[in-house]
């Protein structure tokens, strides 16, 4: 007995042990930014030193463009996609941190058997007892059948105890995993929100181009009437009509480029939002101005901009799983504990 205590005792000890590399995080890339330096060639009136807002694209303060980012943030195939990966992550988290607690099972079994008493005595029991008891014995009676239970129960126990802190290092790898699916959602809903802004500042801007290209394109027609008007009374020569012409049809064929933009700004950001070509026609159809940015951005530092950036997070943890790994590999070049305990 005592030495199946220091035996045990030892195994414990033992399980603190974790072979491999231990990550030791990202090298500084840029110790100058690290210092706390300014950006560079950045205005220091347009810039501040808070970090953004989680919200950034409120700042255009333009409602119909904040609403068509909340639409896509929350209908958007690619964020859902990257949603669900990350569901998933989470759910073999907790399956790696459950395999470190022991397999336990239980079974119950409980029989019920009844046997008749005639497959055992026969049939002339009754009578035989009557005639050596005699009058007295008329109240026994046999029963017809014997009932017979039956209880069993067991419980077994296995743990493969961690003497090498392999299964630490899947626990590690599924952690940082986790986080970087996490980034990835991040990731994932920074591009759908900048591609919607970026489609409504082009449909907006095209719009604007496109007004601007018709009053242009009626101005010109007006000019291109004064031109035919003096050529017939000897004042312009018809070089000069069919120059102002000429820039007539250019200005329309400049137009159709914008009236093309329009529509295909409409079909992206319908698409964005997942919703179906012209659903998004009613809404944004009607011209509007361009949005303006703000005065003032929040950037942040220098430092922190790579901290927050999602992709480099994810492929920052991405690496942590990748060393974990390696601590995987190594820990099966070891024997393996298995503790195995039944009762019954």
């Amino acid at each position: 007995m005592p030495r199946t205590i220091v035996a045990l005792a030892a195994t414990g000890l033992l399980g603190g042990c974790i072979v491999g590399p231990d990550y030791a995080g990202l090298p500084v890339a840029a110790p100058h930014a690290e210092a706390g330096a300014p950006f560079v060639r950045a205005s220091a009136t347009r810039t501040v030193s808070f970090d953004p807002p989680a919200r950034w694209w409120t700042a255009l303060r333009e409602p119909i463009h904040s609403d068509l980012v909340e639409e896509a943030l929350a209908t958007n195939t690619s964020v859902q996609v990257a949603s669900a990966r990350q569901r998933q992550s989470r759910a073999l988290l907790g399956q790696r941190t459950a395999d470190l607690a022991p397999t336990v099972s239980a079974n119950t079994v409980a029989l019920s058997n009844q046997f008749p008493v005639k497959d055992f005595v026969g049939s002339g029991l009754t009578s035989g007892l009557g005639d050596s008891a005699g009058a007295a014995s008329s109240a026994f009676t046999v029963p017809k059948s014997i009932n017979t239970d039956l209880y069993n129960a067991s419980f077994d126990a296995t743990w493969e105890t961690d003497v090498f802190g392999g299964k630490q290092r899947v626990i590690e790898q599924a952690a940082a995993q986790d986080e970087a699916a996490e980034a990835a959602v991040a990731d994932a809903q920074i591009q759908v929100a900048a591609e919607v802004a970026q489609a409504y500042v082009t449909l907006r801007g095209a719009q604007r181009r496109l007004a601007l290209t018709l009053r242009a394109a009626s101005l010109q027609r007006e000019v291109v009437g004064l031109s035919q008007q003096r050529l017939a009374g000897g004042a312009a020569s018809a070089l000069d009509v069919e120059r102002l012409r000429i820039q007539l049809e250019t200005g329309a064929s400049q137009a159709s480029a914008f009236q093309a933009q329009i529509d295909q700004s409409l079909n992206q950001i319908a698409v964005l939002v997942s919703r179906e070509p012209q659903a998004v026609d009613p809404v944004l159809k009607q011209p509007r101005t361009v949005p303006v940015p703000p005065l003032s951005l929040a950037v942040g530092d220098p430092a922190g901009m790579p901290r927050r950036r999602p992709d480099i997070r994810r492929a920052e943890r991405q690496l942590a799983a990748a060393n974990a790994q390696i601590g995987q590999s190594v820990a099966r070049l070891f024997p393996r504990v298995n503790l195995i305990g039944n009762a019954g």
